[in-house]
């Protein structure tokens, strides 16, 4: 027999070939085999529809295993091998590939950077065929890696040193999409490059839960946009043919955008990994570089990045590390000269430094009594807190703590003032962001309510504040951080005119998200102990839900 038009699928265990044997239906077939335990399956007729009387050929599954694509002869066709579109049956395999979409750029220019990729596997060392190398005008590029297994991602880009992103791929069942942002900075020491910084962004979606499209559809569309195919002569030839379909999808691609500009690569969207290196170089030194072999040449790559752990580690490291300082200590700058060729310190400047430091010092013990004081208020309520439990949290002896807050009242009113502080202005801000009106009430919802969970006190605090008649800390508070509610009604009114929304009253809807969000926190002993039986597991797991559910009900009473 004569077999033709092999075609291996990027999972590397599914081989799909033509041959006029095997008994087929007649003229060529195509047919499958699978690739278990190291060997290759007995061959398996594609049957019909795929399959035909006629000659059938060069079958080719996209990565997700949605779609197929084949040319034949068959009756129905515009003459000799026509190319045909087959969405796969429902039941057909679905193919668990990680497909990465990803964009590479300059952070001081914004702009591409003409860069090679290469990929290879960590086990077998073997290079990844499937690797789309970055559009040298929009810094794309797109990579399919089959599951389980670890993948050495190593990127030249022009003007940097070569570096290494390690990509795990996990066991998984479905086809995923990672969308990924790089980004590329020098690092210049009197306008001389002595290293460099690589940012990377991770956003994962799985392929049939969140919209995406298919390979070919978006490298059919990029070969348009960037005038890879005469789009005219194309349009010219299908009226022509009076082909419709064809017209259709030609407009379909031309109208297309680029998956990856829809992606919210800020770091306040939960999907996003985020990874960032500075490596500093030192070219002398080769024992500084990874030796890579990809294929027959060997490059010198930075030391290789663990993104996902990196990522990991840096994360817990932000959320360890507090943001509250007293600015008034920028203030206070001081250049120090050395003379040339010499190390030592001019004793001029020791009072200075002296001074500096016993600010640093006195501002990082103010940071460690907040840090310790949110901790126990947060375990055992504000009735519950002792002065002696704070300072035995924060390391510190009891008088050295009543130096800095007098009472537990007003310890309680300055880890109020700094939770406070860093939740309000940035959950507000959500209403400036370019999303739309439904987006930004989801994460309004999601934001404020994962904000009280970790800091309980602070609706309490508000409410045993706002009862009070004088030295009203809550409401001073909320004024001085920025919060406008006219600027949320305007927004609610624009979207009624525009008629994205029904006629509803601006203050009674927020009042709604933050009562929604709120009781479930505050009134956590009864929800616990009477709702759940004292089961916390099925306290926390309602919590966790409880953001899906406020979206519903508010969408629900506000959607046309």
């Amino acid at each position: 027999a004569n077999e033709d038009a092999p075609f291996i699928h990027p999972n590397k265990k599914l081989l799909f070939f033509t041959t006029d044997g095997h008994r087929g239906m007649g003229g060529n077939d195509i047919y499958k085999t699978e690739l278990i335990y190291g060997e290759w399956a007995i061959p398996k007729n594609m049957g019909y529809p795929i399959n035909s009387t006629a000659n059938d050929n060069y079958f080719t599954l996209i990565a997700d295993g949605s779609k197929g694509y084949f040319s034949s002869d068959r009756k129905g066709g515009l003459g000799g091998q026509d190319i045909y579109m087959m969405d796969m049956p429902e039941n057909y395999e679905t193919i668990p590939l990680t497909m990465i979409k990803g964009r590479i750029l300059n952070t001081e220019t914004n702009q591409p950077i003409s860069t090679n990729i290469y990929i290879v596997d960590r086990d077998s060392k073997e290079k990844v065929d499937y690797v789309y190398h970055p559009n040298e005008k929009t810094g794309d590029y797109l990579v399919i890696l089959p599951p389980n297994k670890s993948y050495d991602m190593i990127v030249e880009s022009e003007g940097f040193l070569p570096y290494t992103l390690n990509i795990e791929v996990p066991n998984q069942t479905e086809f995923y999409e990672l969308y990924q942002k790089i980004n590329l900075k020098t690092i210049k020491h009197f306008d001389v490059v002595v290293g460099q910084e690589v940012e990377i962004k991770n956003a994962f979606y799985k392929t049939h839960e969140e919209s995406s499209q298919d390979v070919r559809k978006e490298y059919e569309a990029a070969l348009i946009a960037h005038d890879s195919i005469d789009v005219y002569e194309l349009m010219g030839d299908l009226i022509e043919a009076a082909d419709q379909a064809g017209i259709d999808y030609s407009v379909e691609l031309l109208m297309m955008e680029n998956p990856i500009d829809g992606v919210d690569f800020n770091d306040s969207n939960e999907k996003i990994q985020t990874a960032k290196r500075i490596y500093y170089y030192d070219e002398s030194d080769e024992s500084k570089f990874d030796k890579k072999i990809v294929g027959d040449i060997i490059i010198y790559s930075l030391p290789t990045m663990f993104v996902s752990k990196e990522a990991k580690e840096q994360k817990n490291m932000t959320e360890k590390t507090s943001t509250n300082y007293n600015k008034h200590l920028l203030n206070k700058g001081l250049k120090i000269y050395f003379n040339a060729g010499v190390s030592n310190l001019n004793n001029k400047y020791e009072k200075d430094l002296d001074l500096i430091m016993k600010n640093i010092k006195h501002q990082n013990t103010e940071e460690k009594i907040l840090d310790a004081a949110k901790e126990v208020f947060t375990e055992e309520g504000k009735a519950g807190a002792k002065m002696q439990m704070i300072a035995d949290r924060a390391g510190i002896n009891k008088s050295l703590l009543h130096y800095y807050y007098r009472s537990k009242d007003k310890l309680f009113a300055a880890v109020f003032k700094f939770a406070f502080g860093k939740m309000a202005s940035r959950i507000f801000d959500i209403f400036k962001s370019d999303d739309d009106f439904f987006t930004q009430i989801e994460k309004f919802i999601e934001n404020y309510l994962s904000a009280i969970i970790k800091n309980p006190f602070i609706p309490m605090f508000i409410l045993g504040e706002l009862n009070k008649k004088h030295n009203n800390i809550a409401a001073e508070l909320i004024i001085k951080s920025g919060v406008n509610i006219d600027f949320f009604e305007d927004i609610v009114n624009e979207q009624i005119k525009k008629g994205n929304i029904r006629e509803t009253n601006p203050k009674k809807l927020i009042i709604n998200i933050l009562a929604l969000c709120v009781f479930p926190v505050i009134a956590k002993p009864l929800i616990e102990h009477i709702i759940f039986d004292n089961d916390k597991n099925a306290y926390n797991e309602y919590i966790k839900n409880r953001k899906d559910e406020i979206t519903q009900i508010l969408f629900s009473q506000i959607k046309p």
